[in-house]
């Protein structure tokens, strides 16, 4: 359904009251980066903070068909009316080794797709698995085609022999 459940992090203020905790909001959709056909999507965990957008209109008929639609109910600036994008991040938390580029990655960095003007890169464990530009592709781990290992792969030679491997 592409929702989560949120508990606003920063408190209501009521005067005569003062500050208390807001409630949990219940199916609040989540807000995926995309357009044109692409779509970058993830799966919220338990904890990950999100930045609330509380919509000016009721948003309860447009979350059921979409489209353009007239607000169901008359409230405004309703919590019930929130959209959550996932991202936003205390400075404490913040994400560490912001790179040139498009980096899609874990927040460590240790695994992940990164696209700058020229190559792209791909890293797993934080090693840098394979760079690709207009020059060339250079892998610097085993390449394994058809269940056989690139690197160690030969074949048998014009005079009777078996080539070596690639170098």
């Amino acid at each position: 359904q592409n929702t989560v459940d949120v508990q606003p992090l920063i408190k209501g203020f009521r005067d005569g009251i003062g500050y208390y905790d807001l409630p949990v909001i219940k199916e609040v959709p989540i807000k995926y980066y995309g357009a044109g056909g692409f779509v970058v999507t993830f799966q919220p965990a338990v904890g990950d903070t999100c930045e609330l957008a509380i919509h000016d209109r009721s948003i309860d008929t447009w979350k059921r068909t979409g489209g353009i639609t007239a607000p169901e109910r008359r409230h405004r600036h309703d919590l019930t009316d929130a959209t959550a994008y996932f991202g936003l991040n205390d400075y404490a938390n913040s994400v560490p080794s912001i790179q040139s580029g498009i980096d899609i990655r874990t927040k460590d960095g240790d695994t992940g797709v990164r696209v700058t003007g020229g190559s792209i890169e791909i890293r797993q464990g934080g090693t840098v698995i394979a760079t690709m530009s207009a020059s060339g592709v250079t892998f610097n781990v085993p390449v394994t085609i058809e269940g056989r290992e690139f690197l160690s792969h030969t074949h048998p030679g014009d005079s009777g022999g078996n080539t070596g491997p690639v170098n």
